[in-house]
């Protein structure tokens, strides 16, 4: 829609909405020079089209699409590396059943070992990369449990049936 002095105010709307290539949001001045009007009448044309509030709401937007992309490429490296943790596990717990399978056929040889700790090194690191993609902690702190102590007090018939069954089964056991 043009108007006075064949201005085409969409145009100057999409120019006020739309950053340079640097990222500087054009003004009511930018959008004037550009254009040839006076800044004041960018301003009442831009108040009564409500120009602020939709450079807002296009801004809020793109700030909420730049976010939920956001999301979802996290979202996406966490799933690629648990599978990729998770296929680490699989293949060091294949190799842990061919040594085991080793050992039963063939017993235990020195070098086995040293590859039974350099798998459970693995295991380990490739757990520990999927507790991590996965928000979990890895350490596991004590947990400082107390328990109070308690008086155990028996009363003295008690501790004479108690000292007279181990007298009991402390006696030889006779043979028939």
């Amino acid at each position: 829609m043009d108007g006075p002095k064949g201005i085409n105010w969409e145009s100057a709307l999409e120019f006020y909405l739309t950053p340079d290539p640097e990222g500087r949001i054009p003004s009511y001045q930018d959008v004037a020079d550009k254009f040839g009007v006076s800044k004041s009448e960018v301003g009442l044309r831009a108040k009564n089209e409500n120009w602020l509030q939709r450079r807002r709401n296009l801004y809020d937007l793109a700030e909420e699409t730049f976010v939920e992309n956001r999301v979802e490429l996290i979202n996406q490296t966490i799933a690629r590396h648990i599978k990729t943790w998770r296929t680490i596990q699989d293949l060091a717990s294949n190799l842990l059943n061919k040594l085991d399978q080793s050992f039963t056929e063939n017993g235990y040889r020195s070098w086995d070992v040293k590859e039974l700790t350099f798998l459970a090194g693995i295991l380990k690191t490739a757990i520990e990369g999927e507790r991590t993609a996965l928000g979990l902690p890895n350490t596991v702190s004590s947990a400082n449990i107390q328990v109070p102590k308690q008086e155990v007090t028996l009363p003295p018939e008690l501790i004479q049936e108690i000292d007279r069954l181990f007298e009991i089964n402390s006696r030889p056991a006779l043979v028939n």
